[in-house]
This record gives structure tokens, C-alpha cells and sequence, in this order.
């Protein structure tokens, strides 16, 4: 099932770090079946026993890391969608092109949610678990599968 918000939004953690500035645009039900018959996967179980990442990271670094990589999808984003920036207030990324809607530009940037994707697995949600980051973590997470649930088989 689809559903779908329009709301952007961020937040200030005591130490002035803005969070979570990544909302939904649309998500897909983890537990619907792909139209082709497979189903769309769920990488929520990243635990690595609360060292904050597979190789040990502290839960700061993980809590930076998860920050860091919202910030490049939303960057990311805008760029191969400078539309959508501009609807959001954003400044036009790229006043003088268009924006490239062909199948390499979108396999690109199928590759690169897929690679953030597998980053974000990578990082321990137990390590950040009550701070801010580990709802930016769950928003990153939910945006980027369910942009591959969007996909065509």
C-alpha cells in the first residue's frame, strides 16, 4: 500500500546539531509483494552488539555518520531532482538544464540509494537508539526502501 506526505521538517538536538531533517515524500508497505512476485526486503535488523557499527564505531561516530549520510541523500537528491528542491523552498540547483529523466540517469541514482542504503545497514541502530539520529536513521531507512519498493521489477 502507498501512502504519501509532503512535510519536511528538522530538529535541534541540546547541542544545536540539526537532525532528522529528512521527512517522508512517500513510503511503501514493507509488507506488500512486488507486482513480479517478490517482496520488498526489510534491513531494520542491523545490530552489531551496540559497538555502533561493524567495525566498532562509538555511538558519536555512528550518530555523525547517520547525520552525514541524510545529508548526502538530501543533497543527492535535490540534484537529480532539482524540481522538488524548488517546491521545497530550495534555490534552483541547475537553472539553465533540464533534468535528465533517461534510464542511465535513473540506474544511476538506483545505485547510489542502493548504496547508501547498504551503508546505513552497516551502522548499529541500537547504539543510537533515543537520540535524534536514530530517527533520522528510520526516516533515511523508510525513504530509501521504499523508493525500491517504487521500482519496476
Amino acid at each position: 500500500m502507498l501512502r504519501s506526505r509532503a512535510r519536511a521538517s528538522s530538529t535541534t538536538d541540546p547541542k544545536g546539531n540539526r537532525n532528522a531533517r529528512l521527512t517522508q515524500f512517500v513510503y511503501f508497505d514493507r509488507s506488500s509483494r512486488c507486482p513480479c512476485g517478490g517482496s520488498s526486503s526489510d534491513s531494520s535488523d542491523n545490530s552489531s552488539g551496540g559497538r555502533g557499527g561493524p567495525d566498532g564505531a562509538s555511538a558519536d561516530e555512528t550518530a555523525q555518520r547517520v547525520t552525514d549520510l541524510a545529508d548526502e541523500y538530501v543533497e543527492a537528491y535535490f540534484d537529480a531532482f532539482p524540481y522538488h528542491a524548488v517546491s521545497y523552498g530550495a534555490p534552483d540547483r541547475h537553472p539553465g538544464e533540464l533534468v535528465d529523466h533517461g534510464l542511465e540517469a535513473l540506474a544511476r541514482w538506483q545505485e547510489r540509494e542502493d548504496a547508501m542504503l547498504a551503508e546505513l545497514a552497516g551502522l548499529d541502530l541500537a547504539a543510537i537508539e533515543g537520540r535524534p539520529e536514530a530517527i533520522t536513521y528510520k526516516f533515511l531507512q523508510n525513504q530509501l526502501e521504499s523508493s525500491m519498493g517504487f521500482r519496476a521489477c
